[in-house]
């Protein structure tokens, strides 16, 4: 590449002009793209020839066309690349920007307007200073220096000081909380959170009701004859099933009685079948970060920061992870008032979590759709899992022997439509393996999968209770708890 030529041509919007005219000629496609690659390696060695301030600037100056619009899903008119180019530039530039950066020391400076304990709650900048220091201080291009105002200050202090960068603190939380997403799965890891904190903050709750979606969904913790709280989530294996009960215990050594939610397919499921894209959401999101391990499992985290979204200056200044801590914490804290279905973050689905209303359907058209459900749940099961969840199944009973605990196991009830499209060698092999462990350890099994005590109106689809279902389940059980 010709340095000396791309060197003396530093605006590159001269260089996007060059590569429309290229792209505007069909003959020219090949010397465009080498163009392209060469605007790349050229922005790549002129950043390793910055080293301050003044220098950040003018690579900064460089991205403006494709940098805040681009993000948007804009582009500046007449942009002579096309939106992969634009992100890849984007995504470039930025890496470009976050590298300099990391090499500057960064100094805050906050206007008199500016509430101190608002920058506090997300600034990663242990010391700051007063906007009447930066005004009697000389410029220096070796520190990046940023000035934070209040939101009526802004465009002001940018005018009185274009040397350096100006944000306003609210700019800055609208940053920051742009990457907090409350999604289901980052909403129960918070529910879970909270129900550990309650479990050490209240030695009066004596129950635990574990296991996968069912422990969530069919029970009201409220409908319990004494205090309980529920660890359900969604696709829990036997393992954690297990490490669920023995942190619980960590906080309150003060439980009675574990109800164990069960189906005849459970001991056929573990996250060991990581590929499936449902249980590494649950695993990324929710099982690792509770459990703080991957536990027996070939897991890696596979989330990927937003780098992208990233603006290279905030991050100097402020975490967006520190942000999302704090928010978390509040949720979490809100959470132990509140069950896991409530009107305030998470409202029971009306008709099953892809909204399909099985009772306005016909009789066909339901076995049709239950035969479908039960073909994707297939595909998480393995004959090859029983052994080891047999195993562990076995380790949670002598815990819960050795703690004096009583082990209450539920099949909860499912709709005829399930129990008509179910395999029948789930119940068989689910009741041979527990024959000589109730015996062992005499724990009781509450049946309650072909039950004709719950009809259609107690169901939220096809094999999950609504709200009235788990009331009804929930007082059921109580009942036996209670003997």
């Amino acid at each position: 590449m010709n340095m000396e030529y791309w060197g003396r041509n530093q605006d590159c919007r001269f260089l996007f002009c060059k590569l429309q005219s290229l792209k505007n000629s069909r003959n020219d496609l090949a010397l465009y793209e080498e163009h392209r690659i060469n605007l790349y390696e050229w922005m790549t060695v002129r950043s390793e020839q910055l080293s301050d301030w003044d220098s950040y600037q003018e690579l900064y100056q460089w991205m403006v066309p494709y940098g805040k619009g681009a993000s948007q899903g804009q582009k500046p008119p007449g942009d002579p690349l096309g939106d992969g180019e634009v992100q890849e530039l984007l995504s470039r530039g930025k890496a470009l920007l976050r590298d300099l950066l990391s090499g500057l020391p960064v100094e805050v400076f906050l206007s008199s307007q500016v509430n101190t304990k608002e920058f506090d709650s997300i600034s990663k900048i242990a010391t700051y200073f007063s906007y009447e220091k930066y005004r009697s201080i000389p410029k220096d291009t070796s520190v990046l220096r940023i000035l934070v105002v209040a939101e009526k200050e802004k465009e002001t202090f940018r005018r009185r000081h274009p040397e350096c960068e100006v944000f306003s603190v609210e700019e800055i939380h609208q940053y920051v909380s742009g990457f907090y997403q409350l999604d289901e799965l980052t909403y129960t890891k918070l529910y879970i959170d909270s129900r550990y904190q309650m479990l050490c903050d209240q030695p009066k709750i004596d129950t635990l009701i574990v296991g996968a979606s069912a422990a969530r969904s069919d029970f009201l913790e409220s409908c319990m004859s004494s205090p309980a709280v529920s660890l359900g989530i969604t696709g829990l294996d036997m393992y954690y099933t297990w490490k669920s009960v023995e942190k619980a215990l960590e906080c309150n050594p003060n439980i009675k009685t574990v109800v164990f939610p069960m189906c005849y397919y459970t001991l056929f499921l573990s996250f060991r079948n990581h590929p499936n894209p449902v249980q590494q959401s649950v695993m990324d999101k929710i099982v690792q970060p509770i459990f703080e391990s991957a536990g027996p499992y070939p897991f890696t985290c596979s989330l990927e920061k937003q780098k992208d979204k990233r603006e290279p200056m905030l991050d100097a200044m402020v975490s967006a992870e520190k942000f999302c801590e704090q928010y978390d914490a509040r949720i979490t804290r809100q959470l132990t008032k509140l069950p896991y279905y409530n009107q305030q973050f998470y409202q029971r689905p009306a008709n099953g979590q892809n909204t399909y209303c099985f009772r306005d359907k016909s009789a066909p058209q339901n076995s049709r759709a239950v035969e479908v459900l039960i073909q994707m749940q297939e595909r998480l099961f393995r004959e090859s899992n029983a052994g080891e969840n047999t195993v562990y199944l076995e380790e949670l009973m002598k815990l819960l022997q050795r703690k004096k605990i009583s082990l209450l196991v539920v099949i909860p009830p499912v709709t005829d439509y399930y129990q008509k499209a179910s395999n029948p060698k789930y119940h068989d092999f689910f009741y041979q393996t527990l024959a000589p462990m109730i015996q062992q350890y005499g724990f009781s099994v509450l049946d309650y999968y072909e039950s004709d005590l719950f009809s259609y109106e107690d169901y939220v689809d096809y094999d999950h209770l609504n709200e009235k279902g788990a009331r009804k389940l929930s007082k059921l059980v109580s009942g036996h708890c209670d003997q």
